[in-house]
């Protein structure tokens, strides 16, 4: 019976101090919540007054604001002929340090305000920068201080011979896209 009874304390002592062993861990848990992407156009796309000729020809804006002409189009900075041409922009905010992604139209036509004419020039080759000047952007960064990014929008006009005189226009084809990555 004695031996029965050291088996029983020295089975139940060991059990207790098994039972008797609690450790623990505690997790951090958290969120950030990301100020809203939001994207505003502060100025228009604007290729300026044209001179078309017999020959199609292109004008280009691009994203440091310089226009240039090739062919059969042209035009002037002075004079008769003078309108201030310029590159879109757009602000994007959002939280500081936060990646986007940026997207445009491949491609969409401007038409002729003009009473009964409905010609149309097509704009392509959209371009965009997120400093003036820079290299076409598919993704840009929120400044850490600002908490804003301006986007440069550039393109290219293609004028068609003898283009029709008139305001070429499209309130709404030059839609700039942007996402948190």
């Amino acid at each position: 019976m004695k031996k029965l009874l050291v088996i029983a304390i020295a089975l139940f002592g060991f059990s207790a101090v098994s039972f008797g062993q609690n450790t623990e861990a505690t997790a951090l848990t958290s969120a950030t919540i990301l100020r809203p992407i939001d994207i505003s156009k502060v100025t228009d796309l604007n290729f300026g007054q044209i001179l078309s000729s017999s020959a199609a020809g292109t004008v280009t804006i691009s994203t440091d604001n310089q226009r240039t002409f090739t062919d059969g189009a042209s035009g002037s900075t002075s004079g008769t002929f003078s309108n201030t041409p310029s590159y879109a922009t757009f602000t994007v905010a959002g939280t500081a340090n936060s990646t986007f992604s940026i997207s445009q139209p491949a491609s969409f036509d401007i038409t002729n305000t003009t009473a009964g004419d409905v010609s149309k020039m097509t704009v392509s080759n959209i371009k965009i920068a997120v400093t003036s000047g820079g290299l076409n952007a598919t993704q840009g960064t929120i400044d850490p201080t600002s908490g804003t990014r301006t986007l440069f929008v550039g393109a290219t006009l293609a004028v068609k011979a003898d283009q029709p005189a008139g305001l070429y226009t499209n309130s709404d084809a030059l839609t700039i896209t942007v996402n948190y990555n």
